[in-house]
């Protein structure tokens, strides 16, 4: 067992697992090791498998695929009836139940299948388990009921998933509006109606964009995400950025919009210029920008 957390409404539990089987020639003694992490999820009240997906299937694939920075999928889900977890000589293990609980694994998406993703962040960097069970259930809340504050959520693991063929004008306006949605709710500039206040907020609170580009990078910056935004629309080219600089401003946008998240989850400023560096897209980033901002 790796994790425990309980909630109020729900208990996690991650374990790994080590499979083993014999090669075809049993004689040569050799077998085949592999490693599997399971996520268990145990809700404290019988609930639909919609909800479990919803309040804690989601949540925490979205968590994986931040901290790995890839997108990780449902490999597969086991489903354990009720029943079976409270059988007794007068109920049976086969009595069909109303509801179920469910496991659910977890896998990030990686070119080698042999090898794992290297994570920008752990449970340790979350300040051990007890810290990090805080930051979760807050994290979890987001999802609750469909809240207004999961579109920054929506916008980030959208564009994730969405294939290299959409349009880069369709990934920078989501992307640049989950900053705008997390700006409003709980930004620096929350309430105010300027979208230049909340974009500068959220430039400016991340002392790293000023290590990926050249001098005075943060108010060109604002003044290009602004203008294509506005393009994007409204239609209005008068302050559209050329087009060599739509890929790092995308990848800025990302990054600022990762930033949120990784706010959200209790990171500091410190902290997440850290994560951000870690990056090997920001290496990339520091490169491009100082090509197109020079």
């Amino acid at each position: 067992t790796l994790f425990r957390m309980k909630l109020s409404n729900a208990f996690f539990e991650v374990h790994s697992h080590f499979f083993g089987r014999y090669d075809h020639d049993y004689a040569s003694g050799r077998m085949k090791a592999s490693r599997r992490t399971v996520l268990e999820i145990k809700s404290s009240q019988p609930c639909s498998f919609d909800d479990i997906m919803r309040l804690f299937g989601r949540p925490v694939q979205d968590l994986l695929s931040l901290a790995a920075d890839k997108p990780a999928t449902i490999r597969s889900i086991l489903l354990r009836p009720i029943s079976a977890t409270t059988a007794t000589p007068n109920a049976p293990r086969n009595e069909p139940p109303n509801e179920v609980h469910a496991y659910a694994a977890f896998r990030g998406y990686t070119p080698e299948p042999q090898s794992s993703p290297q994570l920008l962040f752990t449970l340790n960097d979350m300040g051990g388990e007890d810290e990090a069970t805080k930051r979760i259930t807050g994290w979890l809340r987001f999802y609750e009921n469909d809240r207004h504050e999961a579109w920054p959520l929506l916008a980030y693991f959208g564009v994730k998933y969405m294939p290299m063929r959409t349009p880069i004008e369709l990934r920078f306006f989501l992307l640049i509006s989950g900053i705008e949605a997390w700006s409003r709710t709980r930004g620096k500039s929350r309430g105010r109606q300027c979208l230049r206040s909340r974009i500068k907020d959220i430039v400016t609170s991340n002392p790293w964009v000023e290590d990926a580009g050249p001098p005075q990078l943060q108010s060109k910056a604002i003044d290009d995400l602004i203008g294509w935004r506005n393009y994007v629309a409204h239609g209005d080219g008068k302050k559209r950025p050329c087009r060599s600089k739509y890929a790092p401003l995308l990848k800025l946008t990302q990054l600022l919009l990762r930033a949120c998240l990784l706010s959200d989850l209790g990171f500091s400023e410190c902290e997440i210029a850290n994560i951000t560096k870690k990056d090997g897209w920001f290496r990339w980033l520091q490169e491009r920008l100082s090509d197109v901002y020079a």
